[in-house]
């Protein structure tokens, strides 16, 4: 084989490793990421460097909002507003009322941004496989989902007091995932 790389879409659960999510490789018909179209041929630029943050700390919020002892849900609003705010403390007071709690982390492979007017549309595709749901009296992972491909996020933020916060989330889709040649 030459030093080409082949890009598949899976057609089962795929894990996409931390180390994948750095070798970017899209659909067929799309330039390879970062930066090229998006699923609805939309074109992607880089992320600017005050979003990109804005939305990672987001996720972080997000993941320790849901570990045991994690910050109060409160604390969201640091990095996202409503609807996805509601929909979030809504998703923890279920969870408590489950006896559930998430340990973990999230892999993101950002594959670019859009802007549109006030907005900022973040594409990432989402590695979950390492994120756990733990029973919340002991600790133990409870029956997880089975293994779940890599979900093509596309996040809107918004400037809301001066801060970019998370304010919707599409329906997540299915991301390309590239595998080097060996």
């Amino acid at each position: 084989m030459t030093g080409r790389r082949r890009c598949a879409r899976p057609a089962v659960a795929v894990v996409l490793a931390v180390a994948a999510a750095v070798t970017g490789c899209a659909a067929p018909g799309r330039p390879a990421a970062p930066y090229g179209v998006g699923p609805a041929g939309e074109a992607l630029s880089a992320p600017a460097g005050d979003v990109q943050q804005a939305y990672l700390a987001y996720w972080d919020d997000w993941l320790a909002a849901n570990r045991p002892g994690g910050i109060p849900p409160e604390q969201l609003a640091r990095h996202a507003g409503d609807p996805n705010l509601s929909i979030l403390r809504a998703a923890l007071a279920d969870s408590a009322k489950e006896g559930h709690t998430h340990t973990g982390t999230v892999g993101h492979r950002i594959e670019g941004m859009v802007a549109d007017g006030d907005l900022r549309r973040i594409y990432d595709c989402v590695d979950l496989n390492r994120w756990l749901i733990t029973d919340a009296a002991t600790g133990r992972p409870v029956d997880q989902a089975g293994a779940r491909p890599p979900q093509l996020s596309v996040m809107t933020l918004r400037r809301i007091d001066g801060d970019w916060k998370v304010t919707d989330i599409q329906k997540p889709q299915d991301c390309a995932r590239s595998a080097p040649q060996g």
